[in-house]
């Protein structure tokens, strides 16, 4: 997305989950001998696209579509799969939010917990 400068409008509220995989072993490795056998690992602490790439352009999905035409399909093999991807949220229905509620409780009481993300930590 970077190298494309800008991101359609459908796609700068969004959140994403970039959890930084150290933390997720610390959280399984604290985990590891608990009775339950299924716990949510990922950060619950978001990061906002259009927040984390603040020099990306927010243009509308008509306008982004026609700029990724412009771009060397050869040069950058990923187009196809963020226009793709573009296609299928501008189709897409609410679903059902995943909690990792039940998982944040019992790492409480290993004393672990997710550390806020940045833009920064994650581009390391």
């Amino acid at each position: 997305l970077k190298e494309l400068k800008a991101i359609p409008k459908i796609m700068a509220d969004m959140q994403i989950e970039l959890t930084p995989v150290d933390d997720c072993v610390e959280a399984f490795m604290r985990l590891r001998y608990e009775h339950m056998t299924t716990y949510h690992l990922y950060n619950p602490h978001y990061l906002v696209l259009k927040d984390s790439l603040p020099k990306l352009t927010v243009i509308e999905m008509d306008e982004y579509q026609a700029h990724l035409k412009t771009i060397d399909h050869q040069a950058n093999p990923h187009i196809r799969d963020i226009t793709a991807t573009c296609i299928r949220l501008e189709n897409a229905k609410q679903g059902y939010p995943i909690s990792c509620q039940l998982t944040l409780d019992v790492l409480k009481k290993h004393f672990f917990t997710w550390s806020t993300l940045n833009i920064d930590m994650i581009l390391k």
